[in-house]
């Protein structure tokens, strides 16, 4: 039986065609029956040509290469081959009761390959630079099946690296260099701002700002370990001016008419007069024109007072001589 990429299953013989009323029941009893084999899921990785599916990998981290199905068959024959070279570096045969990861110590995998006996799927132990690279299964027999896989393994992540791309306004380029399938983003405060995929071992992301309006960063990624580097620096782009919100306006300051209104006392506007004082000549004019106003004001009051007590008197001193 084979596994094509739309999931149907094909026997390579054909159907016996049966005859007769006993044939058919026969056969629709067969149909409700359930089946007593494994059963078998499409692979996610199954692949023509040459694309398949690519895993990424710190360094001495795991990466387990899954084989898509459930359970091998009875008389399935499993591969596993390495490289440009397509060295076979895990085997197994149900039929004959074979299960081995030996071929992969001349490769230089030696005691680092945990193949499942199950489903296929293998899994490389503390991973080394040197797996990097094409990844190859092949299953026959009762199930047909051809995955291809690309593993890199990365023994560091690169910071990546911001400059200006202008010296009149905020636009910078971020870099990362010496990776591939891998993202670089740039951040605005935790929000993504505009990302990409790296295919190419060297890429870089545009940035263009008028100002620093909030905090930016650059970030590589790849599974789940990431590097970042912050826009802070002054001398690539300044940070956006501050805007206050303007309270009402002050009111202009009064003169001194209207704050000695209701006063008549001198020394309350002359106070006044020192607090807000160089205001200009002008005003200082008025003010002394309105003092001495107000000092001939208590002049004439006086002079009138004296004359009525004048007059009172020489009246009173009239009614006298007359009694």
């Amino acid at each position: 039986m084979s596994l094509d990429c739309g999931g149907n299953r094909s026997t390579r013989r054909k159907p016996t065609r049966m005859q007769g009323e006993h044939a058919n029941s026969t056969q629709k009893r067969q149909l409700i029956q359930p089946s007593l084999e494994p059963a078998t899921q499409q692979p996610s990785c199954c692949v023509f040509a040459d694309s398949g599916v690519v895993k990424s990998v710190m360094e001495g981290d795991p990466v387990t290469l899954e084989s898509g199905v459930t359970g091998l068959q009875a008389k399935d024959a499993l591969k596993w081959n390495f490289g440009h070279e397509k060295k076979t570096i895990a085997r197994i045969n149900k039929e004959a009761g074979i299960s081995s990861t030996s071929d992969g110590d001349a490769v230089g995998f030696r005691d680092r390959l945990k193949l499942d006996h199950q489903t296929g799927s293998l899994t490389i132990m503390n991973t080394r630079t040197a797996d990097s690279g094409l990844y190859q299964l092949i299953i026959s027999g009762q199930t047909a099946i051809k995955c291809t896989f690309s593993v890199n393994v990365y023994n560091h992540l690169p910071v990546p690296v911001i400059t200006s791309e202008s010296s009149n306004s905020c636009s910078v380029l971020c870099s990362v260099v010496n990776v591939s399938a891998v993202s670089l983003s740039w951040y605005k405060g935790n929000s993504v701002f505009s990302s990409i995929s790296v295919s190419d071992l060297s890429s870089s992301l545009h940035l263009d700002l008028k100002c620093l309006d909030d905090s930016y960063s650059c970030v590589v990624n790849i599974s789940n370990t990431k590097q970042t580097t912050h826009l802070t620096n002054t001398e690539i782009c300044q940070p956006c001016p501050v805007t206050t919100i303007n309270s009402s306006p002050s009111p202009l300051p009064t003169t001194e008419s209207s704050k000695c209104e209701h006063l008549n006392i001198t020394e309350l506007c002359q106070k006044h007069a020192e607090l807000v004082g160089g205001w200009g000549s002008a005003e200082v004019g008025l003010r002394l024109f309105v003092t001495a106003l107000m000092g001939v004001a208590a002049a004439a009051a006086v002079v009138l007072l004296v004359n009525d007590i004048r007059s009172t008197r020489a009246s009173m001193t009239k009614t006298g001589d007359l009694s």
